[in-house]
């Protein structure tokens, strides 16, 4: 999976986004248990960038290893999956209210405007050509 940063030119050999359980925040509880954080990795060589976008900051991390960081986090109970860097067209992205999910998503070259919580990105990495309203509503919307 390759992607380049339109900004700097920068190119990176992988993008995996992690999504998580653990969470210290208690409104956070509503959303799908293991599916109430998200985090990127994005590897360049032996090179990993976390991006962890948290509520109170942002937390940025160069970390040099191999693969076995995907195993530590997954280890850690984070689930893995890997993502497409996309370059989205030159345009503002609409906004959105700031959220982990919003922030992988800008990361990612996402413009799934509906798209909100972790679950719901989960679902659209994972299968694409879903309906829209699917990934609002669950599985169950008729």
């Amino acid at each position: 999976m390759t992607g380049k940063n339109a900004l700097y030119g920068s190119v990176y050999d992988e993008a995996w986004v992690g999504f998580r359980n653990n969470t210290g925040l208690a409104w956070l509880r509503l959303l799908k248990p293991g599916f109430r954080h998200c985090f990127l990795l994005l590897r360049k060589g032996g090179q990993w960038v976390v991006y962890d976008p948290l509520a109170h900051h942002t937390r940025i991390d160069l970390v040099d290893a191999g693969y076995e960081l995907l195993d530590v986090f997954s280890e850690k109970g984070c689930r893995l999956i890997p993502a497409d860097i996309k370059v989205p067209p030159l345009a503002p992205a609409p906004w959105r209210p700031y959220s982990c999910v919003e922030a992988v998503k800008r990361a990612l070259g996402l413009k799934a405007g509906w798209v909100l919580t972790p679950w719901q990105l989960y679902r659209f990495l994972t299968c694409p050509g879903q309906n829209q309203k699917k990934f609002l509503f669950g599985d169950n919307y008729r």
